[in-house]
């Protein structure tokens, strides 16, 4: 029993984690491409929360 809670827990921590780098690699497509598209890095702060030595190391 207690490897069937194993297996899941460390197949659900996974599933989590990989969703979890999804999702900020499209964040940062998302601002490399409003970057390209002259958004000032300060307005990509606000919408973002990063900070901005984050978004300049994007570029």
């Amino acid at each position: 029993m207690l490897d069937r809670y194993y297996v899941y827990s460390t197949t659900e921590y996974a599933r989590r984690e990989g969703y979890k780098k999804g999702a900020e690699e499209r964040q940062n497509e998302l601002i490399k491409s409003l970057l390209s598209l002259g958004t000032p890095v300060e307005t990509l702060v606000q919408a973002t929360g990063l900070t901005p030595e984050a978004i300049q190391a994007l570029k």
